[in-house]
């Protein structure tokens, strides 16, 4: 359903619902994309379109991108908007419940937060207890495994900012 960038994108990711069992998720995306994710500098601008949705944005997905070709800085740069993101996603009061380095871009500036298929609306009593940064509250597609900021996965956003420390405190 959804194409996951494996090389420097430059162009357009086309995502095309053609089975009617998966209307849901795209009117879902529509609906949160144009109430509140527009106003996400982390999110690129997307076009919705007779079950097609269009997203151009520039960037590598940070999974291709070698933790030790990333310098020290760059990754500071990734750590504070992953948490000016996060603290977003609170505030507005949506989880990705996907979050994740495949579905993060750098393009040597920004973060681009992309692959939406799972948004949904969340209202944690704290930031810590948000679903993207535990994995815990919400019913996770089983696709997804949990994934959030702090998983154990070998791309989850904690080891792609290593050895920087990141901790729930920070957010």
């Amino acid at each position: 359903m959804f194409i996951h960038p494996r090389h420097k994108i430059e162009t357009v990711i086309r995502i095309k619902y053609d089975n009617p069992d998966y209307y849901s998720y795209y009117d879902n995306q529509k609906e949160i994309y144009n109430t509140i994710l527009h106003k996400c500098r982390y999110v690129p601008k997307m076009t919705f379109n007779d079950y097609v949705i269009e997203v151009p944005h520039s960037g590598r997905s940070l999974d291709l991108i070698k933790k030790k070709t990333m310098d020290i800085e760059d990754k500071r740069i990734i750590r504070h908007q992953l948490i000016d993101f996060v603290r977003f996603m609170y505030k507005e009061k949506i989880a990705h419940r996907d979050l994740w380095q495949k579905n993060i871009c750098w393009d040597g500036k920004q973060i681009w937060v992309i692959d939406w298929e799972y948004v949904i609306r969340h209202k944690p009593n704290t930031i810590q207890e948000h679903y993207d940064l535990t994995g815990i509250g919400l019913t996770s597609p089983e696709q997804t495994s949990n994934m959030n900021v702090f998983h154990r996965h070998k791309f989850s956003m904690l080891n792609c900012v290593s050895p920087l420390p990141l901790a729930p405190k920070d957010f």
